[in-house]
């Protein structure tokens, strides 16, 4: 969450000017970028976070000057955290901009505010004009009923569209919440954050990474994070970030081998991150297939790189005795006959079905050794030793190492 500076930078071009602010708290004062307001009652703790530190019920807040005379193709950032329940009498807010320094006074600008009446506590961007608050949009209900921690950034375009994107998690892996236009205002000349509270309450406001300047472009590309087999025909995909949903549900993107070509349909989930493939044609029970994906975009646009993707189907049918033997037997290395000198024994798996070792123990009376999770294909031989034995096997075949 430390990984950048604070600065206010100013940029003069064909007489217009464009502010970006930047500030983590890293320098542990309010000089740079200079806040005022009710300092005295807001700490930087050792986190490196803003925090509100009072103990009586009250309302605080503090700015800093955000001379900006666009708000065209701007954005907003801001970590977030609020350790209650929020309340009509409990809660934050993040001034976007503002024409006055004192938050408390009559003010045009907009601002977001964390905590409501009510038990459906939604982040709200909203217009203020006097002391008369309007909403522009407003993320889902309930997404902040409880203590939470999230990260916000927020969109304008030169056409007056506000887009409210959210990582409830306190992470930059953004979902779109809202929308709503608003031109009512295009400049500002403060940036600040608002705190309404009851003792209880007095030191449970955080906020960190602070910015505020022209839209940061993305140029990161998605990532595949993990492959889960769901049924005897059908897999989710994991990304690391939210998708863009023609790119991913386009089911040529995806092939696997073994004749399951592609798939018959691919559906992203609510959450944007995963998609879920369904195959016309069954997986082989204890064959490990290879899953081809290309062309996905994030919503920015960036395009994965291609990437082969490994997954087993298996489903265990019920052992009959000797359906795995012991082949072979080493308990007394010396003279090593042209092996390690270490002990081993060699399973071989005489069946017809695919057999996952998983928790299988094995005992010579004195010690007892776990199988880790491991499936024997039919007529497959594997040696199983010891952890630190395993590296010196490996060029014999395939090697279970035990734990225990």
């Amino acid at each position: 969450m430390k990984n950048y500076g604070f600065k206010l930078i100013f940029f003069f071009y064909s007489g217009m000017s464009f502010a970006q602010l930047q500030d983590n708290f890293s320098d542990g004062n309010f000089s740079d970028p200079a806040w005022s307001g009710l300092t005295n009652q807001f700490i930087i703790n050792a986190a490196r976070q803003l925090q509100l530190n009072n103990s009586v019920a009250d309302l605080s807040f503090i700015s800093t000057p955000f001379l900006v005379t666009s708000l065209d193709n701007f954005e907003w950032q801001i970590y977030v955290k609020q350790t209650f329940s929020s309340s009509v009498s409990n809660y934050g807010r993040v001034y976007l901009t503002s024409n006055e320094s004192n938050l408390t006074k009559p003010l045009n600008g907009y601002y977001l505010q964390f905590g409501e009446a009510g038990s459906n506590d939604a982040v709200q961007l909203f217009k203020q004009t006097g002391l008369v608050s309007s909403s522009v949009c407003r993320a889902r209900d309930g997404g902040i009923a409880t203590a939470f921690a999230l990260r916000i950034k927020v969109l304008r375009n030169e056409a007056g569209l506000w887009e409210l994107w959210i990582d409830y998690a306190g992470g930059t892996s953004f979902e779109l919440e809202a929308t709503g236009t608003d031109q009512t205002y295009s400049n500002s000349s403060f940036y600040g954050l608002f705190c309404i509270y009851t003792a209880s309450n007095a030191s449970k406001f955080y906020f960190d990474d602070v910015y505020a300047g022209p839209h940061k472009t993305d140029t990161t590309l998605p990532v595949f994070d993990s492959i889960k087999v769901l049924s005897l025909n059908a897999v989710a995909l994991s990304f690391s970030e939210s998708l863009d949903q023609t790119s991913v549900e386009s089911a040529l993107h995806y092939s696997a081998n073994n004749g399951l070509g592609n798939p018959q349909t691919a559906t992203l989930q609510p959450d944007n991150h995963i998609v879920n493939l369904v195959f016309s044609g069954n997986f082989s029970n204890g064959i490990q297939n290879q899953l081809t994906v290309s062309d996905v975009k994030d919503l920015a646009g960036n395009m994965m790189i291609t990437t082969q993707l490994p997954f087993l189907f298996f489903h265990s049918s019920p052992l009959q005795a000797k359906d795995v033997i012991i082949t072979e037997f080493f308990p007394d290395p010396v003279p090593q006959i042209g092996l390690p000198n270490t002990e081993f024994i060699e399973l071989y798996n005489r069946s017809a079905n695919a057999i996952d070792v998983s928790g299988w123990k094995l005992s010579d009376g004195t010690s007892t050794v776990v199988f880790p999770s491991q499936v024997i294909l039919p007529l497959q031989y594997w040696i199983v030793t010891a952890p630190s034995s395993a590296q010196q096997y490996a060029s014999f075949g395939n090697i279970i190492h035990t734990s225990g």
